[in-house]
């Protein structure tokens, strides 16, 4: 078991700035995107699940309603983001990548992929392995933090 006094950063802020790294090495890599990283963020959160909510891209960033409306209506003007209303709920859009929004995420996530698979190769720790340990520990995490 660890010191507590002994660790000077948390595995969390190990985690937070390993995604900071990836997210860098993709960003430097996508060719002309204008995109903040907060803006690639929500991007990739509609790219794995299309049709999700305001409120679920603002649950699963971490971030405030308001902040995600700001970004959502600028993704919209520059037509990387659009909206639909939901058909169960028509107080309730849900957000879409458009043609643009699609083309320009699917480049940074395959840096992303790239950089990932890399960094694994590097420290001699298999990928997939480790793709599936770090979804089990956040389900674990979500859990504790109820």
């Amino acid at each position: 078991m660890t010191d507590q006094k002994n660790v000077k950063i948390t595995v969390s802020q190990k985690m937070q700035k390993i995604g900071r790294l990836g997210i860098a090495y993709a960003k430097n890599r996508v060719g002309s995107s204008e995109l903040s990283t907060v803006q690639y963020k929500v991007c990739v959160t509609i790219y794995n699940e299309p049709g999700l909510s305001q409120d679920s891209v603002s649950h699963e960033l971490g971030m405030d309603k308001s902040s995600i409306a700001k970004l959502i209506s600028k993704l919209m003007s520059e037509d990387i983001v659009c909206r639909a209303t939901n058909p169960k709920d028509r107080r309730e859009y849900q957000l879409y990548l458009t043609e643009k929004g699609q083309a320009v995420t699917d480049e940074f996530v395959r840096y992303m992929f790239e950089w990932e698979t890399e960094l694994c190769r590097r420290s001699a720790i298999d990928h997939t392995l480790l793709h599936e340990h770090l979804t089990s520990l956040i389900r674990e995490a979500e859990q504790l933090a109820e």
